[in-house]
This record gives structure tokens, C-alpha cells and sequence, in this order.
């Protein structure tokens, strides 16, 4: 914690200040227990985390300890007047003009749909089906059922064009344009499909539940067709995020604010260094070597960032002949 507050925070503020800067980001949150929270009757802390996006020339992830979920996190981490496009789940916090434009997460629609779906009897009684005849014949005969695979069928379309696009290393522009000749025509009928079966199910069903979530999302789910940077799910910022998730499952909690602080800066130094093909201990350790003992300029703090030019080779990860 001393070495966090004496150095390394300096660096995690210029990467904060670096993030800002960024057109496309993904952002994220995942509960975090602070016993001196929890003194003070607060039961339920959060970790933020904001990274870049696909095209972004700096690759960071960061991981921020505001110690609560309230909208102003948001906002904090991007700036004010932020003009990023940003990722994020259907969390109401990223829906209130807190950047240029807010890119909903498909993942999260599919979610609320294979509820639905393993939820249903239907999901049961149609693997004791041997032949493809006969599923066909029991989904026609069932249309409540049938109608939750279609619209993940719709959804995993959307997927798989992604897939290709991925694979084929298209650019921005070249995405762009294969969304709106390819993926837009599919979501479009994706959600009059939703419409047309909406009355048959009740509102607070798991089919309800889905098509109203997905309704209520639409908005931010169009985003996706406006820049051919942005990306049709939050994906990105779920795993960037779990390294922090399952190391929690071992320290469980941060005993006070200044220790879940000093957690977020290492672990954000240890991801970033990743990132960036650096190895993270020789990493911090050269960091802490150099600002210990040269200052802490502005100079000698960028020439330590993760993606700063001056950084030694001898601290990136050597790659095996098979690569």
C-alpha cells in the first residue's frame, strides 16, 4: 500500500488521464466487499473497470474503487464532456449522457433468452426425441417454445457474421458496411418478430421478461450500426474483468478503502503490463526501481507507462519459435 500511494498511483493517474482520451472504450462492474464500508452500513461495495476498444492504438484496462455503484462512477472514470463511444451492459449508470454515444450488449439479450429457454418444459421434452422429424413436428406443435429458439436464432446470425468479420480482419469501414448491407436487415427483423409474438406471453414470465428487456435496450443496441468500431457485445470488458473475479475468490474482501485502492492500481498495472506483452513482475518492478530513485516528472512518469517506447526489451515477454 505504501509503495502504491508513493509511485504507482502516479502512474495509474496518467493512465486515467490517457483513458479519457480513448474514441472507443468498455466498461464493467463487479461487487467488492470493504469491511470499512460496511462499519459505516454500506453491505455491498463495487469495482469498476473501463478498457479499450478494438481499433484503439493503447490497449489498458483499468480498474477503479469508488467503493459503490452510483451513476457519477461513470462519469468519473470517462470524463466530463467524454466524447467515447462506450460498451457497456444495461446498466441505467452508462445511460446517463456520460460520453458522445453508449453501445448495448447483445450478449445480454441472448442471456435473458436461453433463461427462457432452459426454463421452458419445452427444453425437456424435446431431447427425448430421437429423430429431426419428430422435433419438427413437436416445435410446431408448440409455439411458445418455438418461438424462444427463433429469436436466439436471430441473435446468434448476428454472432456469427461477427465471426467472419473477426477472421477476415476487416477494418472499420469494411465492417460498417457489412452491417448495415448483412446484420442490419436481420435485426431489424428480429425485433418485428418480437412484436409479433409479444402478447403471447406474460410480462413477467422469462419470454416476457426477454422481449421487454431487449424493447427497453433498443436504443442503445442500434448504436452498434453507427461505427464500424463498436462491437455487438460487452464481451470484451467481461473477461478483461475476471482476472480481478477470481482473484477475489481468494483475498474475499479489502479490509479498508485505501487497500481496495491500492488492489485496483496494482491489478490494472499487472493487466495493463499483460496487454502489453510485459512481464508483470518485472514490470512493477522495474517501475518502482525507476521512480524510486529518478523522481516523479512527468517525463520520468511516461517513460514508465506500459505502452511507453523508452520501456527496456528485456522486460517484454519473450515469444516461443512457434509464434
Amino acid at each position: 500500500m505504501q509503495c502504491s500511494n508513493d509511485y504507482l498511483e502516479y502512474v495509474f493517474d496518467q493512465m486515467c488521464d490517457d483513458f479519457k482520451k480513448l474514441e472507443t472504450v468498455h466498461l464493467d462492474e463487479t461487487p467488492l466487499q470493504i469491511i470499512e464500508d460496511c462499519k459505516d452500513g454500506r453491505k455491498k461495495g463495487y469495482v469498476w473497470m473501463g478498457m479499450s476498444g478494438t481499433f484503439e492504438t493503447i490497449q489498458m484496462a483499468l480498474f477503479f474503487s469508488p467503493g459503490n455503484r452510483k451513476y457519477e462512477n461513470a462519469t468519473m472514470i470517462l470524463g466530463e464532456d467524454s466524447h467515447a463511444i462506450a460498451h457497456s451492459d444495461g446498466y441505467e449508470a452508462y445511460h446517463k449522457d456520460i460520453c458522445l454515444m453508449v453501445v448495448g450488449c447483445m450478449s445480454h439479450v441472448r442471456r435473458k433468452f436461453v433463461e427462457a429457454q432452459k426454463a421452458s418444459i419445452g427444453e425437456k421434452e424435446i431431447r427425448k426425441l430421437s429423430t429431426r422429424e419428430e422435433r419438427i413436428e413437436y416445435l410446431d406443435s408448440h409455439p411458445g417454445y418455438k418461438n424462444i429458439l427463433i429469436a436466439i436464432h436471430y441473435i446468434n446470425k448476428l454472432f456469427k457474421i461477427e465471426e467472419t468479420l473477426k477472421k477476415e480482419g476487416s477494418t472499420p469501414t469494411e465492417r460498417y458496411k457489412r452491417r448495415q448491407e448483412e446484420s442490419l436487415p436481420i435485426f431489424n427483423e428480429f425485433f418485428v418478430y418480437l412484436h409479433e409474438i409479444e402478447g403471447r406471453y406474460l410480462p413477467k414470465g422469462k419470454m416476457g421478461s426477454a422481449i421487454s428487456y431487449t424493447f427497453h435496450k433498443e436504443e442503445y443496441l442500434r448504436n452498434f450500426f453507427k461505427d464500424g468500431r463498436c462491437e455487438l457485445s460487452n464481451n470484451l470488458a467481461e473477461q478483461r474483468i475476471k482476472p480481478f473475479v477470481i482473484a477475489r475468490k481468494n483475498f474475499l474482501f479489502s479490509n479498508t478503502k485505501k487497500g481496495a485502492k491500492a488492489s485496483t492500481i496494482y491489478l490494472s498495472l499487472i493487466e495493463f503490463a499483460k496487454i502489453n506483452k510485459l512481464n508483470p513482475y518485472k514490470y512493477l518492478e522495474y517501475v518502482l526501481d525507476i521512480l524510486s530513485t529518478k523522481g516523479l516528472s512527468n517525463e520520468i512518469i511516461n517513460s514508465v507507462l506500459p505502452y511507453s517506447k523508452q520501456l527496456p526489451k528485456n522486460l517484454y515477454v519473450k515469444k516461443n519459435r512457434s509464434d
